[in-house]
């Protein structure tokens, strides 16, 4: 079994040092510093994260169900496969973080910096992107049904084969975003914009609320 060691704050300020098999659930690692750490499969469900560093950490396969994260900083970090329903990523920073096929329903991401960050075949119903920036962010296959990116930024994102029906669109902006057989059924897209999108003829439209805005 697998031994990680995590140095966490005491209560005078300093740090003890925890070795753990992989069971974090629910620990208060606010503003702790883990760049770069392996914590592939650790159990960290509820735990509380926020403003954490843990920038190019590996975090493939771990649990962070209903964890707090908000301004955490995770750019470059490995998050596949991961399970994060449920939790609290607002204003944290993963630009160019690993989420391919992480489990990411009802994930709050409203604020955060997703540019670059790899969503290839993530599962994300209901989850909250709003005003995320998600700029040349991949979600190729992503599963985004009732989510919500209001104001969100998918400028060059590659979104071929997503499925966001029914998600909730306005103000988006999707200029030069790739929306190859993109599934926007039912969408809300008041304000949208899809200007120099890609492939837009081969996404479905039926029953969206508005005309894209090209």
């Amino acid at each position: 079994m697998r031994t990680h060691i995590v140095g966490l704050p005491d209560d005078r300020g300093g740090h003890r040092t925890l070795r753990s098999t992989g069971d974090l659930a629910g620990f208060n690692m606010a503003r702790i510093g883990l760049a770069g750490a392996d914590l592939a499969a650790v159990d960290l469900a509820g735990a509380d994260l926020s403003g954490a560093c843990l920038a190019g950490a590996n975090l493939a396969g771990a649990r962070l169900a209903g964890a707090i994260l908000v301004g955490a900083n995770l750019e470059g970090a490995t998050l596949a496969r991961a399970g994060l329903a449920g939790a609290d990523v607002r204003d944290s920073h993963l630009a160019g973080a690993d989420l391919s096929h992480a489990e990411l329903a009802g994930t709050w991401f409203a604020g955060a910096d997703l540019t670059g960050a790899d969503l290839t075949g993530a599962y994300m119903p209901a989850a909250n992107l709003t005003g995320a920036d998600l700029t040349m962010a991949r979600l190729p296959g992503a599963y985004l049904i009732g989510a919500y990116l209001v104001g969100a930024k998918l400028r060059g994102a590659l979104l071929a084969g997503a499925n966001l029906a029914g998600a909730d669109l306005r103000e988006a902006d999707f200029t030069a975003a790739n929306i190859e057989t993109a599934d926007l059924a039912g969408g809300r897209l008041a304000g949208a914009i899809f200007g120099e999108t890609v492939a837009a003829t081969g996404a479905q439209w039926r029953g969206c609320d508005a005309a894209p805005v090209c």
